[in-house]
């Protein structure tokens, strides 16, 4: 049920989301927003985002103290991928693309802590506590959609949209782990 309720709510989210860039943002920005988006999904990788698995597992055989282990590891290892984000960013500033140049600058702040903390979720999952998993997750999700909506009605300038999002959900993260890591 609550796995469920979570991805109707995030689907109904993503949909909102899609209508007010469909209705209000250029469609250029639109598709440069979506293109940093999925290059920093790519970058994630370097987070190890696999680790999460294993948390799951450990957590569900007693383990909590994973939790901090695998954070820190995988802010470490998200590191490497900012420093891969800031090769990018310093190829399209030779290339002259100043925008693109700061949205990878951007992306390489966010990189080593938005997907590293999101291990609350598998924590909650090995916990069998699927229902604060899903709170969680639609609490960032609820905050960076409504952060980045107020954004998209102020501005369309792609720098802020990105900035907006990944500083948001940022900070949704950091508050969900914190609220986790305090009760582990």
């Amino acid at each position: 049920f609550w796995m469920m309720t979570r991805q109707v709510v995030l689907s109904l989210l993503s949909l909102g989301l899609a209508v007010a860039f469909a209705n209000l943002v250029p469609r250029e920005t639109y598709g440069a927003y979506k293109y940093v988006l999925a290059a920093s999904l790519l970058l994630e990788t370097f987070t190890l985002t696999e680790m999460n698995t294993a948390l799951t597992r450990a957590v569900a055989q007693g383990f909590d103290g994973s939790l901090s282990i695998v954070s820190r590891t995988r802010m470490r290892w998200g590191l490497l991928g900012s420093l891969v984000s800031l090769g990018i960013a310093a190829y399209y500033g030779v290339q002259g693309n100043g925008v693109q140049a700061m949205a990878f600058l951007i992306v390489a702040v966010f990189l080593p802590l938005k997907s590293p903390l999101s291990v609350y979720q598998p924590f909650w999952q090995g916990k069998k506590r699927f229902d604060l998993s899903a709170k969680l997750s639609v609490y960032v999700s609820l905050w960076s959609t409504a952060v980045l909506l107020l954004t998209i009605l102020l501005t369309d300038n792609l720098l802020w949209l990105i900035g907006v999002y990944l500083g948001a959900t940022t900070a949704g993260v950091v508050v969900a782990y914190a609220y986790t890591a305090a009760r582990a």
